[in-house]
């Protein structure tokens, strides 16, 4: 693998036997999106087309989800669950995979995630980043994150794809800012209403968090959790970086928000999107992806991003640690 170990974290695989399950929920109508993404709807169910798109990117491995189907019902996550550990079983040391569960549905998801883990040995959890009657900070999830606590693995969010979605479909929102805004929403709500509680669980959130690089300063000018005694005057006040700092606010939310991991998908493999995570977010916190076979699908336009990630002017162990080495102690693999 030479210096560089390349993993995609944000990586699509559908195993067959979940399409039979499409239909259309309240959280997205999948036989619409097969149709639309048809050709990205082709590839994604041929595992040897993404050895290799791997092989020809110069990818060692993937981080596999299809979060966005889960709530396609418990029949999906299950299809999606075993073809996945089939992959893992297949081809070694190739892909990591996700556990994808019905969380909407209740208890039934508990017992997925049980499956998924101690008979599947799936390494992490799949969810996203919002569902029609339920966000990730809902008193619903708090049996699901104590559960997922006990196998300490990382969780990763991907975009809903609800439609429509905040501000509707015209001009094509829903798939364009509306989802970047749902998934910068649930930030936060990791930020404030989950970590709070589950201090020791981990998330990689998909695009970036819908911004973050730029958005994190926004939510940092106005950090003022409840349980901190501010005198009026400055509570409820936008504070400046000297403000922040003299009262102890600047560093008790870096504590928090750099508990959180961020991939790069989702911005066409932009270097000034790159270039302000590598200045915005701690560097040890950024993992690369493609979105596969959504984004990136040849092969030639990924070898041009991972060259793009090395020509950056911060120290090679940084970059190498946004290529691979991030996710890898993330996930317990180095």
């Amino acid at each position: 693998m030479g210096d560089y170990v390349v993993v995609d974290t944000h990586h699509h695989f559908l195993p067959s036997e979940a399409i039979r399950y499409a239909k259309k929920t309240e959280d997205g109508d999948y036989v619409f999106i097969l149709k639309r993404f048809s050709k990205a709807s082709q590839l994604l169910q041929d595992i040897e087309k993404t050895l290799t798109y791997m092989e020809e990117c110069g990818i060692h491995m993937a981080l596999l989800s299809m979060g966005a189907w889960i709530p396609n019902g418990l029949e999906t996550c299950k299809a999606i669950n075993d073809g996945y550990a089939k992959i893992q079983k297949a081809y070694p040391g190739k892909f990591i995979t996700c556990a994808h569960l019905p969380v909407h549905e209740g208890i039934v998801g508990i017992d997925e995630l049980k499956r998924s883990m101690e008979v599947l040995g799936h390494r992490s959890v799949a969810l996203i980043s919002s569902y029609a009657h339920m966000t990730l900070d809902s008193e619903k999830m708090e049996p699901f994150y104590e559960k997922i606590s006990t196998y300490q693995v990382p969780i990763v969010v991907h975009p809903t794809l609800r439609r429509p979605l905040w501000g509707g479909v015209k001009y094509d929102l829903s798939t364009t800012i509306s989802r970047e805004y749902d998934i910068a929403k649930c930030v936060v709500e990791i930020l404030y209403g989950v970590l709070s509680r589950y201090p020791d669980l981990k998330f990689l959130v998909s695009h970036f968090g819908g911004g973050m690089p730029v958005l994190k300063w926004r939510l940092l000018s106005s950090h003022q959790p409840e349980e901190w005694d501010l005198p009026e005057g400055v509570k409820g006040h936008g504070l400046t970086p000297r403000e922040l700092k003299q009262r102890g606010l600047w560093e008790d939310f870096h504590l928090k928000f750099d508990k959180i991991y961020y991939d790069s998908a989702g911005f066409g493999g932009s270097m000034v999107m790159m270039q302000a995570a590598v200045d915005g977010i701690r560097r040890d916190r950024i993992t690369f992806g493609t979105d596969y076979p959504y984004e990136f699908r040849e092969p030639m336009d990924v070898r041009e991003y991972i060259a793009d990630v090395k020509s950056l002017e911060i120290p090679e162990d940084d970059k190498k640690k946004i290529l691979g080495q991030n996710v890898l102690r993330l996930f317990k693999m180095e």
